[in-house]
């Protein structure tokens, strides 16, 4: 029973994987509509981070900011740093600023060596007119 339990989760993983790199293809073409279903079926095969991430990004592309970040959320809850990072963005992008900003902080906290968390801490700390604390944050990022 074990042995075929691996063998399912590795078809699977497997599976999610090459429906991921046909998404990420179709994206590279500007084909968004199939891009979008290759991700879909990388999330129903095998809902892992990446995934959840390529689909937030996708959807950040089009311009769906709070679905990029209901699938962004996803992917920080299973511990993908990089989704934590896009999330920000796309809550910048939505003007929720104090949101934004707990994204970088967060990221900052765990990797403070990530140049781009410093550089959006910054422009969203400029948003919100705290222009001191955004200024060592740009200076910060040019220097990671």
């Amino acid at each position: 029973m074990f042995k075929a339990l691996l063998k399912s989760l590795s078809t699977r993983s497997c599976l999610a994987c090459s429906w991921a790199i046909r998404g990420d293809l179709a994206l590279r073409e500007g084909r968004l509509d199939s891009a979008y279903r290759f991700f879909e079926k990388a999330i129903r095969a095998s809902p892992n981070a990446e995934a959840w991430r390529r689909m937030g990004v996708l959807m950040g592309i089009c311009g769906q900011y709070p679905e990029a970040i209901k699938c962004l959320g996803k992917a920080v809850s299973l511990g993908d740093g990089e989704a934590r990072r896009l999330m920000g963005y796309n809550l910048f992008r939505l003007r929720r600023y104090e949101e934004a900003l707990a994204c970088f902080e967060g990221l900052i906290q765990t990797t403070p060596e990530d140049g781009l968390a410093w550089y959006w801490r910054g422009l969203t700390l400029m948003e919100t007119g705290r222009r001191a604390e955004a200024e060592e944050s740009l200076n910060r990022s040019c220097r990671d």
